[in-house]
């Protein structure tokens, strides 16, 4: 079959079997020869060229998994650090909380001690009045 599609492109009688010395040869015209030559070496380039896609094609595949690796532990990172914001964030509006009571202690304290003060004042006024 392969020397009937090499036959149907030239008009001549080649490629034909001839047997030499016992041995059967088939012989080509220069032209058709360079013709297959020219195709054997484009079918090797292509299959090296082919090899090296499939090579490129492997490197390729195991940088995408070290990428999917690699954003993997970003996100589980990423979320780490949102659970830790978001657990710091509820102990500073705990703590918010616990210095506005304090100011609020703090200001009834002052509020007693300058009552008591006042009311400690009068009475010492009105005990030395008395005494005097």
């Amino acid at each position: 079959m392969f020397l009937m599609i090499l036959t149907s492109f030239t008009q001549s009688i080649y490629p034909k079997q001839q047997v030499i010395n016992g041995d059967t040869v088939v012989l080509f015209e220069p032209v058709q020869l360079k013709y297959i030559n020219r195709k054997i070496l484009t079918v090797d380039y292509l299959t090296m060229v082919n090899k090296g896609l499939s090579l490129e094609n492997k490197s390729l595949q195991t940088e995408l998994c070290l990428t999917n690796l690699k954003v993997e532990s970003l996100a589980s990172q990423v979320d780490a650090f949102s659970t830790a914001a978001s657990a710091y964030s509820n102990i500073i509006q705990n703590k918010d909380s616990e210095i506005k009571l304090i100011k609020k202690q703090n200001k009834k304290k002052v509020r007693n001690t300058l009552i008591l003060s006042g009311a400690s004042g009068v009475v010492i006024g009105l005990i030395i009045s008395i005494l005097i």
